[in-house]
């Protein structure tokens, strides 16, 4: 099991903030008054390691609402991370770059179905599936396990039986000897019982 601590986190134009946040590997209170920024500052995390949002949706609202965007005030979106891993600094960012392209025959510029997105580790830059492997190696569970993990409401929003398969994964094998305390009528009774039985009696 990895041990990951966040040391720093920079916003830059994100969502149209611009802030730095410096946990220094220790945990930290993030508190102000509605609409101040505490949800951006989870939401910028999130999207830097995962690509999505607290609601799970991918590269979501990441530009500034607040002004009208056109393609002379386009800035990109950036959130870069400073992680200790076990022993060893990293340093995570990813860019979002809006897509704007030009009218055939004229000067005006119009917003492209789509926008472009760049990942760096340690200032390298590298491919969406190099970044996700990176990820899943600092971290050392895949990102569909890392989403339950950091994300408590994504965890709410399943199922219960997706939530159970879920934390089972996570936990893998339990045997007889990770239980600290005296289960042994339980035990014994699943040796008769279904377990049905024994959750009745």
């Amino acid at each position: 099991m990895r041990t990951v601590k966040l040391n720093r986190l920079t916003l830059t134009n994100w969502r149209g903030q611009t802030k730095t946040i410096s946990p220094n590997g220790e945990s930290v209170v993030i508190s102000g008054t509605n609409h101040s920024g505490k949800s951006s500052v989870m939401n910028a995390f999130l999207w830097c390691v995962l690509g999505t949002d607290h609601l799970d949706r991918a590269n979501y609202l990441l530009f500034d609402n607040t002004i009208e965007q056109t393609h002379d005030n386009a800035v990109p979106a950036e959130v870069e991370m400073e992680l200790m891993v076990d022993d060893m600094n990293i340093t995570l960012k990813r860019v979002a770059t809006q897509g704007w392209v030009r009218r055939r025959g004229t000067d005006t510029y119009e917003r492209s179905g789509s926008d472009n997105y760049s990942f760096f580790v340690d200032g390298i830059e590298r491919s969406a599936t190099q970044y996700k492997a990176d990820i899943e190696e600092f971290f050392g569970v895949s990102t569909e396990k890392l989403k339950i993990i950091l994300n408590l409401n994504y965890f709410l929003s399943l199922k219960w039986d997706v939530q159970r398969k879920l934390l089972g994964d996570i936990i893998g094998e339990v045997c007889e000897s990770d239980f600290s305390g005296d289960f042994g009528d339980i035990f014994e009774g699943l040796k008769r019982y279904s377990l049905e039985d024994v959750k009745q009696k």
